[in-house]
Order: structure tokens, then sequence, then C-alpha cells
């Protein structure tokens, strides 16, 4: 006989995504949560040809695009990242704010990607 308070219950998983613009690099981790522990799944970072402040919202999508599609490969079937957190510069920020110029550019990645902030 099963005790009903002893059913495993099914633990409660969510993903998330964590996009990491450096200097001179683009990365991305794939995270899952489960029961709030946090996992990482997958991660993936390239170099970009130049600083990633002088790159174009275009190019700056693009490395962006390609190491989330890496990391979203190991995603298991059906299954959606929720929400994404975003690292930038120190340089893009100013009065603890992201600057305008770079602040369109997470835009466009966001609405290009899908993302959620």
């Amino acid at each position: 006989m099963q005790l009903p308070f002893l059913k495993g219950k099914n633990p409660q998983k969510n993903f998330f995504l964590s996009l990491l613009i450096k200097p001179y690099k683009v990365g991305a981790i794939l995270f899952e949560e489960i029961n709030s522990k946090l996992f990482i799944l997958s991660t993936n970072e390239v170099e970009t040809d130049g600083g990633t402040s002088e790159l174009s919202a275009e190019k700056l999508l693009n490395f962006s695009d390609k190491v989330i599609s890496f990391v979203e490969g190991r995603l298991p079937q059906g299954a959606n990242v929720e929400k994404t957190i975003f690292s930038v510069p120190y340089a893009w920020i100013e009065e603890g704010k992201i600057k305008g110029e770079h602040l369109s550019k997470l835009k466009k990645i966001c609405e290009d990607l899908g993302l959620v902030p």
C-alpha cells in the first residue's frame, strides 16, 4: 500500500539562459532550475572579430545567435527557456544603466531571437 504523503512529486523544472557579452567574446550558459537549485546544462563562448562595443547590432546578433543555438541544443525535448539574464561589459554602463547605443543592440537581440529578459 502506497501512503499518499510518500508519493514522489515531479520536480518543478525551469530553464534559464544567460547571455554573456564580454569585451572580446560572447558566451551563453543554459541553466536548469529544479526545486530552487540551479544546474548548468551547457556553455559556449566565441571570440568576436574586434571589441563587442564596436560591433554592429547585426554582428552582435549573429554571435549571440551562434552561442545560444549551441546551448539550447541541450534542452530536453519540448522544453523552453523561460527567461534570459544579460551580462554586459562595465564600459556599457553609465550611471547604473546600460547606455542607449548598447541597449538598442540588446533589444534587437531580444526581438530577433525571442528572448525574455
